[in-house]
């Protein structure tokens, strides 16, 4: 499957990502559709096993709008991500 990411967002976004989500058709596996993976920042500390943290990701449709904008006034900065132009 292609996909781009994981790009990290904040667990506030998901939510609303999910709820996008339903405006857009299932993904075609078959057909080999474009998904865009997001890693959840905070995840790390809701879920660990002896092996070490269990991060959440969240993957959506390449259709969908991309939902990892660098935010710097609001995101940490080791957790940002620099903007997609084009």
């Amino acid at each position: 499957m292609p996909y781009r990411g994981p790009f990290f967002i904040e667990a506030t976004h998901v939510h609303s990502c999910i709820r996008e989500s339903f405006l857009y058709y299932p993904i075609e596996l078959a057909a080999q559709e474009a998904m865009w993976l997001y890693a959840i920042h905070g995840s790390q500390q809701l879920g660990t096993t002896e092996a070490g943290p269990v991060p959440d990701i969240v993957f959506t449709s390449g259709h969908q709008r991309y939902r990892a904008d660098a935010r710097f006034d609001l995101s940490y900065w080791n957790f940002s991500n620099y903007a997609e132009i084009g």
